[in-house]
């Protein structure tokens, strides 16, 4: 996640909070990164087209990523 400035700045009992620099500057490198999310926090409904499309969304403008494990 260096490639996107990615810095660890939390960490809980559960969940790993990271400060962003560089977010992903386009859809495709979003979608890309995302499926790298999916494999440290496993979501349900992650595969969901429309959840992809919004949580890609979500990558390009967020300055914090958050993992969390139930």
């Amino acid at each position: 996640m260096s490639d996107f400035g990615a810095e660890l700045c939390c960490i809980g009992d559960r969940s790993w909070q990271f400060r962003v620099t560089r977010p992903p500057r386009d859809h495709g490198e979003a979608v890309k990164l995302l499926r790298q999310h999916y494999l440290y926090a496993w979501q349900d409904d992650a595969y969901e087209q429309e959840t992809i499309e919004n949580s890609a969304a979500a990558l390009r403008v967020s300055t914090h990523w958050m993992f969390f494990w139930q």
